[in-house]
């Protein structure tokens, strides 16, 4: 309802074009080249670091409006969010990222003059924060695409994955009694200078056991 609000001020065409994105209606995804799809679709990733992902469209035809749901359902905290419209002038409905729900929403629609789109763009950009370990699926839903005479655009949908992988601390204790301790995500391996004939045996435990 918010687009047609304000593009019933431009043209009838574009009105027609956001109502259609405020409507509630399911929209059903059919085999087509046109597909909304999240880049990277496999992420790696240690607790307190950040990751930034995009929604694009591939190979799409005058696309004049889009929106979707970006869903999330792990440790995952937006921190920005960002619509990338491809046309200018442009009218933002929706670029609101909502950690309580765990969603992204995005809705746009082109304004005249701006020409239809077609090719393959970035629609939003999206950068999160790892809270802590766990896996989960960046889920679009709600996803529709429509062109310059409001008329609803087939697509496919190509979801991401997140694997958020656990730090492991590791401590070396040698026997004569000097210990370092080492951070990562993989098992360690040491070099240790040996200055004497003498024996060091090396113990490498993970105290998370």
């Amino acid at each position: 309802m918010l687009l047609s609000i304000l593009l019933i001020a431009c043209i009838v065409s574009v009105s027609f074009v956001a109502s259609r994105l405020a409507t509630s209606g399911e929209y059903k995804v059919h085999g087509a080249h046109q597909t909304i799809y999240v880049e990277p679709s496999f992420v790696q990733v240690t607790p307190c670091t950040n990751f930034t992902v995009e929604v694009k469209v591939r190979d799409v035809v005058n696309l004049y409006a889009y929106e979707f749901h970006l869903y999330w359902d792990c440790n995952l905290l937006c921190v920005h969010c960002e619509a990338t419209p491809p046309w200018t002038p442009n009218f933002i409905v929706k670029d609101e990222c909502n950690n309580t729900g765990k969603y992204y929403w995005c809705a746009v629609a082109a304004m005249v003059p701006a020409p239809p789109f077609t090719g393959t763009t970035t629609l939003a950009r999206l950068t999160f924060h790892c809270g802590g370990p766990g896996n989960c699926t960046l889920s679009l839903v709600d996803t529709r695409l429509y062109d310059d005479l409001g008329n609803p655009i087939p697509h496919n949908i190509e979801n991401g994955f997140v694997e958020q992988r656990p730090i492991y601390r590791y401590k070396a204790k040698f026997e004569y009694g000097w210990q370092s301790e080492l951070v990562g995500t993989h098992f360690p391996s040491l070099n240790v200078p040996v200055e004497t004939f003498t024996t060091t045996h090396i113990n490498v435990y993970n105290p998370n056991d």
